[in-house]
């Protein structure tokens, strides 16, 4: 199944991840990590949720930058923003400047089409870069790259 913020999608399949795939404890000290998503676009948002939460993780969604920016100042354990590079209110590259600055913890993952990507690659401003159209396996093992260091799925390079 791939994911474009263009097409109707299906809903995702809904078994969970498997032990050896379950998300490491989060920040706030829970069994989880929190990743926080923010995609503009409704239905796509609603499916990243769903995909996100299946996966293992603690989830919450914003629909623009500065919905974001909120989450983050009243959320202290955010462990991951996965967010798109095209928003209506600040695009994702200057989003993830911010977050990287103000929140240098939080492991940022940008979702974006070839030409928005390679602006995200030129600024080394993701931890991990999730390139459209992907499927749900290759956004889940870009959230478990972000999280276990190894190398960003979209690239090939090392985290």
């Amino acid at each position: 199944m791939m994911l474009h913020s263009e097409s109707s999608v299906p809903a995702p399949r809904t078994s969970g991840p498997s032990a050896d795939e379950a998300p490491p404890a989060g920040r706030g000290g829970g069994t989880s990590r929190f990743v926080l998503v923010v995609e503009g676009d409704d239905a796509l948002r609603h499916i990243l949720l769903r995909v996100v939460a299946r996966a293992g993780y603690d989830v919450a969604g914003a629909t623009a930058a500065a919905e974001a920016l909120e989450e983050l100042r009243g959320r202290p354990a955010v462990d991951a923003l996965l967010a798109d590079v095209a928003l209506s209110d600040m695009d994702g590259i200057a989003l993830a400047r911010h977050v990287r600055a103000a929140h240098p913890g939080v492991r940022v993952l940008l979702m974006g089409g070839p030409e928005k990507v390679a602006r995200v690659e030129r600024e080394a401003l993701a931890h991990v870069i999730v390139r459209k159209p992907f499927t749900l396996r290759e956004l889940t093992a870009s959230l478990r790259a972000a999280f276990h260091g190894a190398v960003n799925p979209g690239t090939g390079a090392p985290l």
